[in-house]
């Protein structure tokens, strides 16, 4: 009513946030950047799907699907679709980070 954010929604998007920073190399962890797996396009020619940007781990459990950077490497994945988050400033990510948690719902 008054513009506010779940408090689910705001954790996420600070959660994705910190995890681009990382990725950007904006903030230097590199533990945590190990852990994310980069994809490389399939290719140039023919109309093929296009592979999600970061690897999401396999998970056979809840516990490790709703893990902080599961969840947060599948909610880049989707923001990868209309942004690209190699090229774009903090406040675009953010914009298009709270778009999609928000209306979309990751889980």
């Amino acid at each position: 009513m008054v513009g506010y954010s779940r408090l689910a929604v705001r954790r996420d998007v600070a959660l994705c946030s910190f995890v681009f920073r990382v990725l950007r190399g904006w903030l230097q962890l590199p533990e945590l950047l190990a852990e994310l797996g980069l994809r490389a396009p399939a290719g140039c020619g023919g109309a093929r799907r296009p592979t999600a940007t970061l690897m999401e781990p396999y998970s056979r459990t809840n516990l490790n699907r709703f893990a902080p950077l599961s969840r947060a490497i599948r909610v880049l994945n989707i923001i990868a679709i209309d942004v690209d988050l190699f090229h774009c400033s903090l406040p675009r990510f953010t914009e298009a980070a709270l778009k999609c948690i928000e209306y979309n719902g990751t889980d």
